[in-house]
């Protein structure tokens, strides 16, 4: 069975929230959603997921330093900057910090839809959804990145 790609979005308008929560869960993504920076970083690390799309100007804690914060811990992570703050220099500073993608608001939801899975797939998500693949003897674990042969890490 394959495994929903979990999507945590931190940006503090609520109907622009929903708004993408209709069009993540649409493809099939679980959708979790945080309203400032902080509770945002503390939802990174409970639910580890697997796609982020950030806000920059967020209560108590910017966007700028959770991507920054998310690149330290998992330089891996797909992130896509959702902002207001369209100058060239804000999307510089976002892809220079380690955003895959930058989109500005007012945005299509269907465009960001669309960014998300090019980023996905660079990310190989797309295809890695299994959180295990065996063959026979050889187990690959996706999520830890280990492989196994007969039980044992190779």
């Amino acid at each position: 069975m394959k495994k929903a790609l979990k999507v945590l979005m931190v940006e503090d308008d609520p109907n622009i929230c929903e708004l993408v929560q209709l069009y993540v869960e649409k493809e099939g993504y679980q959708f979790i959603t945080r309203y400032q920076g902080e509770k945002g970083m503390e939802a990174y690390y409970e639910e580890d997921p697997d796609f982020v799309i950030l806000d920059i100007m967020l209560p108590e804690v910017s966007g700028w330093e959770i991507c920054k914060e998310i690149r330290r811990d998992n330089p891996l992570v797909p992130i896509i900057m959702l902002t207001g703050k369209g100058e060239s220099y804000d999307k510089i500073r976002g892809l220079e910090l380690g955003a895959d993608d930058y989109v500005v608001k007012p945005f299509d939801p269907n465009e960001l839809i669309a960014r998300m899975k090019a980023v996905m797939r660079r990310a190989n998500l797309l295809d890695a959804t299994k959180e295990k693949i065996e063959l026979n003897s050889l187990t690959i674990d996706m999520k830890q990145y280990k492989v196994y042969l007969d039980g044992r890490k190779s």
